[in-house]
């Protein structure tokens, strides 16, 4: 009698603490499941979801001591090892992060979470750089959803961090036709093809990121880059010019400007934004460098007149 009295108390604390956890009061709810954890000797739903509770606190190392003992309990418990990954993901242990992805999918090879698996594991690598194995990640995605955008997205970037440009344009081509309005994967395309020196199907990429975002500082960037790398520098510097009245603080966009208005002669404009490259980083070298050609240039140029 007594012991189903204290299995009535544990259901009752369990309960609270998941509807505590469904209103987002985590504290609580962490509260809820030490109370379960002094009655159950082996709570396993309930260090679970402490877990869960820690984890969506930002605590990983305290929601991966939940996990942990929930796997010494039952090493079996999926939802323990994907969790523990994803906790391992927010500390950026992202080996043992591909451990934990790997024997959920070792273990159970149909599990619903295998699309989440894969793509998770494929954004790691391509943060260690692995980008071939981070391909056939977002490749194993799309067996499961061939008009997943994001996987087709993140497979363009692995292909065009391996400088496979047109493969990667090709993926890009997938996730637009999927979502046309994918600024992402517009932007990237652009980005791709401005490598390619395929300038004005660049800027009509960038020209499609500004129809839905106007105030996209990058995309004016890029747009200016496609421009600048044309030599059209005058329109090159009109582009730059709305991109750091956007974003003040993008030395790239400063930089290139600056090297604009030095292809023009323009040298006291080009220091100017030299020194707004400088405010922002003061060990630019390239801007230090433009900088003191500039400031010759201007001399030779006085000396000239």
């Amino acid at each position: 009698m007594k012991s189903s009295r204290k299995k009535n108390i544990a259901e009752k604390w369990q309960n609270e603490g998941l509807a505590f956890d469904s209103l987002k009061k985590y504290d609580e709810a962490i509260k809820c499941y030490n109370r379960v954890l002094k009655i159950e000797p082996k709570p396993i739903e309930a260090l679970f979801h402490k877990g869960r509770a820690l984890h969506n606190l930002e605590k990983y190392e305290e929601a991966i001591g939940c996990y942990d003992r929930v796997i010494g309990i039952d090493p079996a418990h999926l939802d323990s090892w994907l969790w523990k990954g994803y906790a391992l993901r927010g500390l950026e242990r992202y080996e043992e992060a591909i451990g934990c992805f790997d024997k959920v999918i070792e273990t159970a090879p149909q599990s619903d979470y295998l699309l989440y698996l894969w793509h998770s594991k494929g954004l790691i690598l391509h943060i260690l750089g692995r980008y071939d194995e981070a391909t056939e990640c977002f490749d194993k995605v799309l067996e499961i959803d061939p008009i997943h955008t994001e996987a087709w997205l993140w497979k363009g970037q692995n292909l065009h961090s391996l400088r496979k440009y047109e493969e990667a344009i090709e993926c890009y081509h997938k996730a637009i036709d999927i979502d046309s309005e994918h600024i992402d994967a517009w932007s990237n395309k652009g980005l791709a093809l401005n490598t390619l020196e395929r300038y004005e199907e660049a800027i009509k990429c960038y020209d499609m990121v500004l129809e839905v975002d106007p105030e996209d500082a990058n995309a004016w960037y890029g747009k200016g880059l496609a421009f600048h790398s044309s030599e059209q520098y005058e329109k090159a510097i009109r582009c730059y010019d709305t991109a750091v009245g956007i974003n003040p603080e993008h030395p790239d966009a400063w930089y290139c400007r600056g090297l604009a208005s030095h292809s023009l002669e323009e040298y006291e404009e080009a220091i100017k934004c030299y020194d707004m490259v400088i405010g922002i980083d003061p060990v630019h070298v390239s801007a230090w460098y433009g900088k003191g050609l500039a400031l010759h240039n201007l001399e030779k140029y006085k000396k000239r007149r």
